[in-house]
């Protein structure tokens, strides 16, 4: 059967339409893939600046817990407290960030647990200035390190998870 004029022309728009719209589809779906791996890099750096902002903060209130103890300085000693509640508040919003991976979420509160372990013996010691001596500070750093080795075990374990799934988010 031979086709007429005008339905060779109609087949002949329609092959070249057919290409233009599956390529247009496809390249829509590579696009829109594209985003949805961005939007997941963008979190995990999120997540890892995070991770080292409470990183940070543990640093500072250590450091501020001990110069309080040392000096008896009541504005270290604020800072020790306030430090602390910023880091409960980054660790909550961690657990948030990271509530998509079960293993995370895990590390995220075993390191809240153990920062609560750690200001607990803190506060059970009542230790003041006034008692705080080199024998005392030998003795608190004996029972405090494993508690911080942990500490910083996590921090390490959570970056390197991150900085994992972003090496394969990036590919």
């Amino acid at each position: 059967m031979k086709l007429s004029v005008t339905r060779q022309l109609y087949a002949g728009f329609a092959i070249p339409l057919l290409l233009i719209f599956g390529i247009a589809f496809f390249a829509y779906k590579n696009l829109a893939n594209q985003t949805r791996e961005q939007s997941w890099v963008q979190h995990t750096y999120g997540v890892i600046q995070q991770i080292d902002d409470i990183r940070q903060q543990y640093r500072d209130m250590r450091i501020a817990k001990r110069a309080y103890l040392t000096s008896n300085d009541v504005h270290a000693l604020t800072t020790y407290k306030t430090t602390l509640e910023k880091m409960y508040s980054e660790m909550k919003t961690l657990e948030q960030m990271v509530r998509d991976n079960a293993v995370q979420l895990k590390r995220v509160d075993s390191l809240h647990a153990n920062v609560a372990t750690l200001e607990d013996y803190w506060h059970v010691l009542g230790i003041t200035p006034a008692k705080y001596n080199r024998d005392m500070q030998d003795s608190l750093t004996h029972v405090e390190e494993p508690a911080a080795n942990m500490i910083r075990s996590l921090f390490a374990s959570l970056t390197n998870a991150e900085e994992k799934l972003l090496a394969a988010r990036n590919q």
